[in-house]
């Protein structure tokens, strides 16, 4: 008797072990549907791969010159509307309240200078940049973007070397 208990235990676990991975497939065969599927929708809503593949908020404002700032993010088909608008926008008005034409046109002979300015803007349009951003976007585009936000507080604390 305790020959065939054993079979139908192996039996048993057999078939167990056989519908896990059943089963596991069509969990994983679902979740890489959704990924796609989430990833298009991304994109079709005006998601770019750039923006995936994290330029990087330091590299958005390592401009050669103050009056490049918005040349370099806001012209052309590739320009994203929300950044233009909630990041370039109050940095440039910031620069603007802050110092004369002839200032940004000496300053844009530095390119540290320039690097500074932009970070005293950014520090000091902070609290306006994320409540454009939200507006624009939404709470659930600001959540998803807190990584990158994360990344430009480091950018606009870290100094020149």
């Amino acid at each position: 008797m305790e020959n065939s208990n054993l079979i139908i235990l192996i039996l048993s676990a057999g078939a167990i072990i056989y519908i896990l991975f059943k089963v596991a497939q069509k969990v994983l065969k679902a979740v890489l549907v959704l990924a796609i599927a989430a990833l298009a929708f991304y994109l079709w809503q005006g998601g770019s791969i750039n923006e995936l593949q994290g330029k990087g908020m330091e590299a958005l404002f390592d401009q050669s010159s103050l009056s490049q700032l918005e040349e370099n993010n806001c012209e052309g088909e590739d320009a994203d509307k929300t950044k233009c608008l909630c990041i370039i926008g109050p940095i440039k008005e910031d620069l603007s309240s802050r110092l004369s034409i002839s200032d940004m046109t000496s300053i844009d002979l530095d390119k540290e200078l320039v690097k500074k300015e932009i970070r005293t803007s950014l520090k000091n349009k902070q609290k306006e940049i994320r409540k454009c951003i939200v507006n624009k976007k939404g709470p659930e585009y600001w959540d998803g973007i807190k990584g990158a936000w994360e990344k430009l507080k480091d950018a606009v604390d870290k100094e020149p070397t």
